[in-house]
């Protein structure tokens, strides 16, 4: 049996080429795959209930990926001025106007139901006024969850902040970039 013993020359990140800078970077986010996202956006989503007076526990559906159909929407049973507002979404992709709103007075009657987009002949009663307000407000919230997923998901720290990150966590990288912690 023979032992060889290997030398590596490491860098550190504020060492390498601006090249390999960027390979580091593009490998460091290469696989990852957020699973903290869902746990985040909820926590956004029911503060932004919060805001607007609507009690419930919401179930949030997304697909984020700069695709045709992309969209977040969320479900459940919510409480809002009154009413009973439950808000299901049965679609194959999850953006927000495909998702079906109906209330309900205090006793448990459907007072009206729709599709979530904007119905101007709902405004000739005031249910359908009240409906169309609560949509409204879903699709504005269901837009600004989208826009922080993406936010999220494009989020790439820049040289400084990546250097911060890797003199933090003492990562070595070879002169290509590549990550020499193993």
């Amino acid at each position: 049996m023979k032992k060889v013993k290997v030398v590596y020359e490491v860098y550190r990140f504020k060492e390498l080429s601006q090249e390999a800078k960027d390979e580091a970077i593009a490998n460091w986010y290469e696989h990852e795959d957020y699973p903290w996202l869902a746990d985040d956006l909820t926590e956004s989503c029911n503060a932004l209930l919060e805001e607007e007076h609507i009690k419930g526990n919401p179930k949030l559906e997304y697909s984020l990926s700069c695709c045709q159909g992309d969209g977040l929407n969320f479900t459940g049973e919510f409480f809002w001025r009154g009413y009973r507002v439950v808000i299901t979404h049965s679609w194959r992709y999850p953006f927000a106007s495909a998702s079906e709103v109906t209330l309900f007075d205090k006793e448990g009657e459907e007072l009206v139901s729709r599709s979530a987009r904007i119905d101007s002949e709902l405004d000739k009663d005031k249910h359908g006024k009240r409906l169309n307000q609560f949509i409204t407000i879903y699709l504005d919230i269901c837009k600004r969850l989208e826009k922080e997923g993406y936010m999220i998901l494009e989020y790439r720290m820049d040289d400084k902040e990546f250097s911060e990150h890797c003199e933090a966590n003492e990562y070595n990288f070879f002169k290509d970039g590549k990550m020499a912690n193993l």
